[in-house]
């Protein structure tokens, strides 16, 4: 998708031994980590962005199943951002009605997603992605938090056990976009994205909605390609396909068993009243 729409030129990147993050890496994506990363690659990583890299991560809630972390969360606290063990659940606004996969009903406020207007994503077993309020964060990191989920979400501290941690209900974001300049650096800035699932991304998943807008849009974003930060452009309905929440599907169900025969019923009686006078 990034290769065929924005131009992008794809490698991988071992950091084994003494392999860096290469020079000409415009964007070091790291897309459901499932094992702990190692301390010597987090500080390439590390070094990577002090020189003004870009950086997307997705999580993925196979790791925490296992029991383990990925090390990005100690990396990422030091550029403002909380990546939280959690997982966010929101039964009002998810389609299987059990809260596993989100549909965030607050985009938040930025570049990445001021073209999608009220477009919506889905995001599944989505981890809190938070901005930090560590001492490590510096004044000059702007960081913003996005695709917020609804008022009464909560959060399952254990996937395993499906532990659920009721006393911090309310909506919880899902992504950040963080900035920081970088003087005297050709590029000018560190840009980080991090979003807290990357199945959705995955090839059953990614034209869901506007899964595939999202993506597009955060790795334009990261690489400073500003002209592509457009407004969704038209496209051909290739398929028809409905997803509702299940908030969304209590509104329709009323309106049908309750609202139209309801409808009916008014218009007959006004019927049989004036036929009676």
């Amino acid at each position: 998708m990034l290769h065929d729409e924005n131009n992008f030129d794809l490698g991988k990147v071992t950091l084994d031994g003494t392999n860096d993050v290469p020079v000409n890496c415009g964007l070091l994506i790291i897309g459901g980590p499932q094992r702990t990363i190692p301390d010597e690659a987090l500080d390439k990583i590390q070094r990577y962005l002090d020189q003004g890299g870009r950086l997307l991560v997705m999580f993925n809630s196979l790791i925490m199943e296992k029991g383990r972390r990925t090390g990005l969360e100690k990396l990422l606290v030091k550029w403002g951002v909380d990546a939280s063990e959690n997982i966010v659940r929101d039964q009002e606004n998810s389609a299987d009605g059990r809260g596993g996969d989100v549909v965030p009903v607050n985009l938040g406020s930025h570049p990445i997603v001021h073209s999608m207007r009220d477009a919506r994503v889905q995001l599944f077993y989505a981890r809190a992605i938070r901005a930090s309020k560590s001492s490590s964060r510096t004044d000059d990191t702007k960081v913003d938090e996005l695709l917020f989920t609804g008022p009464n979400s909560v959060l399952v501290t254990d996937l395993r056990r499906g532990e659920v941690d009721r006393s911090q209900t309310g909506p919880k974001p899902l992504m950040v976009a963080v900035e920081r300049s970088i003087p005297a650096l050709q590029r000018g800035s560190t840009r980080l994205v991090v979003i807290g699932d990357s199945s959705f991304v995955e090839n059953s998943r990614i034209n869901a909605l506007a899964n595939r807008d999202l993506v597009s849009y955060a790795a334009n974003w990261l690489v400073q390609q500003g002209l592509l930060l457009n407004e969704i452009p038209p496209r051909p309905i290739q398929q028809y396909k409905l997803i509702m929440t299940q908030s969304q599907f209590r509104s329709v169900r009323l309106i049908l068993l309750l609202g139209m025969p309801g409808v009916v019923l008014l218009i007959g009686t006004i019927v049989w009243v004036r036929r009676r006078n």
